[in-house]
């Protein structure tokens, strides 16, 4: 059995105050649970932090969070730049995540 899912990877400053975001989509040969480690086109794995059934799309909808310890961004950010820092972003860009096109605001 294969189940379509939706991935959504929260990647957050070290003070949790600000995010980016990138979604994949994927079919999985098992249902996903929260504390689940993936490796879904990455280098390493991503940790499934919470998982919803989309009745409407009919599909799984994981949420992975990363907490970038060393690094402090905001708003003004360049994103680029993040992106050539930060190896979980340029890994996942390189592997078919979109997004990572915009920094959010959490406090």
């Amino acid at each position: 059995m294969e189940f379509r899912t939706k991935l959504t990877l929260v990647v957050y400053n070290k003070d949790r105050s600000n995010h980016l975001r990138a979604i994949r989509e994927t079919v999985l040969p098992f249902v996903s649970s929260d504390g689940m480690y993936l490796q879904v086109g990455m280098a390493y794995p991503i940790t499934i932090t919470k998982v919803v059934w989309l009745t409407d799309e009919k599909m799984f909808h994981c949420t992975a969070e990363e907490l970038m310890y060393e690094y402090e961004f905001n708003l003004e950010s360049d994103v680029d730049e993040l992106t050539d820092m930060l190896d979980i972003l340029a890994d996942a860009k390189r592997n078919g995540w979109v997004g990572f096109d915009k920094i959010y605001r959490d406090k």
